[in-house]
């Protein structure tokens, strides 16, 4: 599972990094936007039901985009859902 940016500024930088990531371990990209400063928090929502809604089949997931792309509550609620110990 590789959860990448789609933020228009970066020009799909993410997303084409996560696609060789994902391709090498046969796994699903997931684009998710929750920066605020660049989209509405609501443009997480779909993001967080999948991972959700497929928690138990997830077991790591690659965040790219970094700080700058996602908050840190994000990376929180990612982690919380894969790993909730």
């Amino acid at each position: 599972m590789c959860i990448a940016s789609s933020i228009d500024s970066f020009r799909g930088a993410d997303a084409l990094a996560a696609s060789a990531l994902a391709g090498r371990e046969n796994g699903v990209i997931l684009l998710a936007q929750s920066n605020p400063d660049f989209y509405p928090p609501e443009s997480t929502d779909m993001a967080l039901k999948f991972l959700t809604d497929h928690k138990g089949d997830i077991q790591t997931a690659h965040v790219l985009g970094g700080e700058t792309a996602n908050t840190l509550e994000f990376f929180d609620q990612i982690d919380n859902m894969i790993d909730p110990e």
